[in-house]
């Protein structure tokens, strides 16, 4: 018996396919793609949020954009077959596309472009849609798919957690003859650190509004002051919070009053080196 022999639970337990899906779902799922009149045959992604509601997304997620990309960019090199990868929000709306320009560029003939919706009454059964309703790393190869436009892909989606909240699903694919095992190891690799990233922000962060604490800081002026703690820049805040840069300027004067700073230097210095 060669010693490459293995029992397949040891690779399948990163992900399921549909085969792992009770009959009673898949057929639910089949009944919402006909509710819906999703036509197989579309050339494109069938429907797409408005632009006002991506660009909301966006700014909401921009912590989770940066760990995204800056993880991507670990693996990247040693990928060598084609692929990419699509992060969408919690409703499966597409944010944004990791991928080099050849592909990006024949995604987005078929429609794949901001605020694209892989929800399953949008986009019928592919990989984003079966982990939103599995809450696991799924994997829908080939025909599987609703949409005759990935019948040669092979996709890998999986939830994105922030301590017991998802806050998005990042969808990893190649052609539909690929190794999924080995293709789900790698996305569940990428999504671990990402998620290790996300809790080491948020105690970091976490850590700081503790530390400001003393000075009698509003909530709101936690918050900037955290982020201003951070290095971020006043449009970075003010994209975070929903607020002006004027607003931002205005709560950072206030914080350096109430810390007896009289700079950023001076308000860096007192909170990161003392």
């Amino acid at each position: 018996m060669s010693v490459f022999t293995l029992n397949p639970y040891i690779y399948n337990k990163y992900w399921i396919g549909l085969e792992d899906i009770a009959a009673s779902h898949l057929d639910a799922w089949g009944e919402t793609v006909m509710k819906n009149a999703i036509d197989p045959t579309s050339p494109l992604v069938p429907y797409r949020h408005p632009i006002t509601l991506w660009e909301t997304s966006i700014k909401r997620h921009r912590t989770l954009l940066r760990f995204v990309s800056q993880e991507i960019s670990v693996f990247a090199p040693t990928i060598l077959k084609p692929h990419f990868y699509m992060l969408t929000d919690t409703t499966g709306m597409m944010l944004r596309t990791y991928g080099n320009s050849v592909i990006l560029e024949k995604l987005v003939s078929i429609g794949m472009l901001e605020g694209a919706s892989f929800q399953l009454e949008h986009a019928g059964i592919n990989a984003v849609a079966a982990s939103i309703h599995t809450g696991h790393i799924s994997v829908v190869r080939g025909e599987e798919h609703t949409l005759h436009i990935f019948s040669d892909w092979m996709c890998i989606c999986g939830p994105i957690t922030n301590g017991a909240r998802i806050v998005g699903y990042l969808d990893f694919s190649m052609h539909k003859d690929e190794d999924a095992s080995l293709a789900a190891a790698i996305l569940y690799r990428i999504i671990s650190d990402i998620e290790k990233r996300l809790q080491y922000f948020d105690d970091t962060m976490n850590a700081r509004k503790h530390k400001l604490t003393q000075y009698s800081l509003t909530p709101r002026e936690a918050e900037v002051a955290a982020r201003w703690l951070a290095n971020n820049t006043t449009a970075q805040i003010a994209a975070d919070l929903f607020i002006s840069e004027e607003t931002v300027r205005t709560y950072i004067k206030k914080i350096y009053k109430k810390t007896g700073s009289n700079g950023k230097g001076a308000f860096l210095q007192k909170f990161l080196l003392s």
